[in-house]
């Protein structure tokens, strides 16, 4: 808990994917993908309850063994390609509930965003719960280079010829010359229960972006991103230890 306040996270984890066959369950740096948030959220000073969102018994099985909750089976029609994040989280919120157990803040942590920390957690919650006031959610952003409107281009028609989508005029800017922009990268989003019920996003009215690293924005989407994240934890052993 964090000042009277409980923090339930839920991880969800789905048989299925596209990119890379059951990468939940694959091996990176010695841990299974999804052993990665959830030693993050064990690590954490402030969750109340870590939970497995999932409709696959083999990954029920190995975020039980790595010892979190799965309280429930994910129905079927919320693990396709189409259902959205929000509906999976709604549904763990309600399952929760029925059984009385009530909490003031809901964390997301995919397992494709494998870089997450605990103290990205702490500082993340400390810092919602101190501006309580004026924020109903927290989102870790990135700032957006290589994809920012000044450096992006189109082609016209199909001549090839370029054409800046955001200038009336072809310019080269540097980089300091650009008005920073930001990306949500994935890395957490936080969320109070009671907004986020209302809203059914972590992109709200009143939603704090916590700036994070770029090393931290790579996230898992087909197997060019193994060998990128597996690198950048090999160079950082004591943050990111292999399972003994």
């Amino acid at each position: 808990m964090i000042n009277g306040k409980r923090i339930l996270c839920v991880i969800p984890a789905r048989g299925g994917s596209k990119g890379v066959s059951r990468k939940n369950l694959r091996d990176l740096n010695s841990r299974p993908l999804l052993g990665w948030p959830i030693r993050a959220a064990k690590d954490s000073k402030y969750i109340d309850e870590i939970i497995c969102s999932t409709e696959d018994s083999e990954i029920a099985e190995l975020a039980r063994d790595l010892g979190v909750r799965t309280p429930f089976q994910r129905p079927s029609e919320l693990a396709s390609d189409e259902a959205a994040t929000a509906d999976v989280l709604l549904h763990a919120i309600d399952s929760l509930e029925r059984t009385n157990q009530i909490f003031d803040y809901l964390l997301l942590l995919e397992p494709t965003s494998p870089l997450t920390e605990a103290s990205d957690i702490d500082q993340a919650i400390e810092v919602l719960d101190a501006e309580s006031a004026n924020f109903d959610s927290l989102v870790t952003v990135c700032e957006s280079i290589s994809g920012h409107p000044n450096f992006t281009f189109e082609f016209v028609n199909s001549s090839k010829l370029l054409k800046s989508i955001n200038q009336k005029d072809w310019k080269l800017y540097r980089r300091q010359e650009i008005n920073p922009l930001f990306f949500v990268e994935g890395t957490l989003y936080l969320s109070k229960i009671s907004t986020f019920k209302t809203h059914k996003l972590f992109i709200q009215p009143k939603t704090f972006g916590m700036e994070i690293p770029r090393w931290k924005s790579f996230e898992i989407d087909d197997e060019l991103d193994f060998l990128l994240i597996a690198a950048i934890m090999s160079d950082a052993p004591d943050r990111f230890p292999k399972e003994n």
